[in-house]
């Protein structure tokens, strides 16, 4: 029986997403692609296609974020439903606009930017249904490829200040006080404001994720003196903001605290920061003229709130949080090969893996915010401390929900994932981080090893606020956290001038490790770099920390180093700066 076969997605959805400036903004450009992505399946199912992705249940997908659906359809009805499903999607849009703009919203350029392709065949057999779906997905991806520009014309406005493309409008009636001199296109300004005008939970901001640690710490112990600091730390932010008695509430980073404290655990993580408490810097955020005594108020009880911790020996907060990436490698390939029901139970392994993962992120010791976890790819933001255990949790559910499956790569094994962990400071645009994060995902596929190997791998980029940068390319091991942690003895931290020397002496060090049998050799040269460039008490510890060294050199994943010739491949110097991180700012051991 011959029929059509559609696919119709939303095109720009990454830098829909990447063009934000605060999490809030991020998570709620994730959601508007999801529910956008929603609509069409519900309204495919309603025009009686055979939905073939998502999976629907209580009529809506099942699983994560998503912008692409496909169905069968009668013959030569193809084109006329996909018609049907792109204008209930626009339609839904213009109600999220006019909820955040009224009656009559300004337009939006390029959002939402629906595609879709329909092809013609038969479909009965699974081999007929497998040549069908190959060619309408390479036609979708070449679709995708050709853009269509609205034509745009505006003069003597500013242009947005995340998306420079568009120009920017004027702020609606539902943003907030401090947010109405922002510049933001009229697309940003819907994003800024759809998760909130559906009353859901506040989005933690950068701030917010860094404190996590160290508001979890005071809020196990909880002594009798910390709850009068936080009343008034509370009542200092309030006023800031001019909400009170109450911030928005977040989802708390504990449960189970004592009365009288848990704005810590739900409110009060970005506040927590002395520095946060200077009145220029308030009045830039809040666009209102802050008070010398709110100014004193919230940073004498910030101040407090510290002296507390140091006395029960707990770190003070970290300025840096987490971005975790990770994707599946080859999936669109391992679904291509599968038949029509193979793909249902692949399609629902990778719900269970999205709903796991999510899982994860929230009940972690030092809980993370889930932005989206498809399955098929995640965007979660973290603390720094733990992120990388974190993303190693993330790697191995990844085995554990799809060993026993369908989806296997072109050698018959589990499909793998890479991975990208961005740690950067909480003051850091969003938007260039999360395009660093992109970038770091983009290196962990393409590095290869020594034996051409690619994907399967992490890659963990620092990046600090004075500019100083340091990246590291793993293959995915289950001893990989650990192999950092062994870097980082708790008596003692690498120096930069360790790192240095390592740098320095790179060729040299490259070249006598091409030699396996001078493996003992090179170790013997790193551990005597180590006690001359450290606090290592002997020979031991050490020799303890130079093997870990020379053997995350040894599996690092290379690029063609910047002198023309072979890939240097052992750099022992990016190991050792990201465990210097890692000590100096995490307090944590991976």
């Amino acid at each position: 029986m011959t029929r059509d076969m559609v696919v119709l997605g939303l095109s720009g959805v990454q830098k829909f997403i990447q063009e934000s400036r605060t999490t809030a903004d991020v998570a709620s450009a994730s959601q508007i692609i999801q529910d956008l992505a929603t609509v069409a399946a519900r309204r495919a199912g309603e025009l009686g296609v055979d939905l073939i992705y998502p999976v629907l249940d209580d009529d809506r997908p099942r699983g994560g974020v998503t912008s692409k659906i496909a169905f069968l359809a009668d013959e030569g009805a193809g084109p006329g439903l996909a018609k049907e499903v792109a204008d209930a999607v626009h339609r839904e849009w213009r109600q999220a606009a006019a909820a955040c703009f009224g009656a009559a919203p300004p337009t939006t350029p390029g959002m939402p930017n629906t595609w879709w392709v329909a092809v013609t065949g038969p479909a009965d057999t699974p081999q007929e249904y497998a040549a069908l779906r190959e060619r309408a997905e390479n036609l979708a991806t070449a679709r995708k490829r050709t853009r269509v520009f609205e034509v745009m014309t505006a003069s003597g406005v500013w242009p947005c200040a995340v998306s420079p493309g568009l120009p920017s409008v004027l702020a609606p009636d539902t943003a907030r006080r401090h947010e109405r001199g922002e510049r933001l296109s009229a697309a940003c300004w819907v994003k800024r404001t759809y998760l909130r005008d559906r009353g859901g939970q506040a989005t933690r901001s950068t701030l917010s994720i860094a404190s996590t640690p160290y508001r979890v710490e005071l809020l196990k112990a909880a002594p009798d003196d910390l709850a009068a600091e936080v009343a008034a730390l509370l009542d200092a932010a309030a006023t800031v903001v001019g909400r009170s008695p109450s911030l928005p509430a977040e989802r708390p980073v504990v449960t189970g605290v004592p009365a009288g404290v848990e704005p810590l655990a739900t409110s009060l993580g970005a506040w927590v920061y002395p520095d946060v408490w200077n009145q220029a810097s308030l009045h830039r955020e809040y666009r209102t003229n802050v008070a010398e005594d709110t100014v004193r108020q919230g940073r004498a009880a910030a101040l407090a709130i510290g002296g507390i911790a140091e006395r029960l020996g707990i770190r003070r907060p970290t300025p840096y949080y987490a971005v975790l990436l990770q994707d599946l490698d080859r999936l669109g390939a391992a679904m291509g090969a599968l038949g029509r029901d193979q793909q249902g139970t692949g399609s629902q392994q990778l719900v269970e893996l999205g709903r796991a993962q999510r899982r994860a992120i929230e009940n972690a010791v030092f809980p993370g915010v889930p932005v989206y976890t498809g399955g098929d790819d995640l965007l979660a933001f973290a603390p720094a401390a733990g992120a990388i255990t974190l993303a190693a949790e993330m790697r191995a559910l990844v085995d554990e929900h799809l060993k026993d499956g369908p989806l296997r790569d072109t050698d018959g094994r589990t499909i793998t994932a890479s991975t990208a962990v961005v740690f950067a400071h909480m003051r850091s645009p969003l938007r260039s981080v999360l395009s660093q994060a992109r970038d770091a995902l983009d290196k962990a596929k393409n590095s290869e090893s020594r034996q051409g190997q690619d994907r399967d791998a992490l890659t963990v980029v620092v990046l600090r606020r004075g500019g100083e940068r340091s990246r590291l390319i793993q293959p995915w091991s289950p001893q990989l956290p650990s192999r950092l942690a062994r870097l980082t003895p708790a008596r003692f931290a690498l120096s930069s001038g360790l790192a240095g020397q390592l740098e320095q002496d790179k060729h040299e060090l490259a070249g006598l490790a091409e030699d396996t049998d001078l493996h003992p050799t090179v170790e013997a040269e790193l551990t005597r770099l180590v006690l001359r460039r450290t606090r290592a008490r002997d020979d031991a510890e050490a020799g303890a920390v130079a093997q870990a060294l020379h053997q995350l050199a040894w599996d690092e994943r290379g690029e063609p180093d910047a002198v023309p010739g072979t890939p240097i491949f052992y750099r022992p110097a990016e190991p050792a700066l990201v465990a210097r991180f890692l000590a100096q700012e995490c307090g944590v051991r991976a």
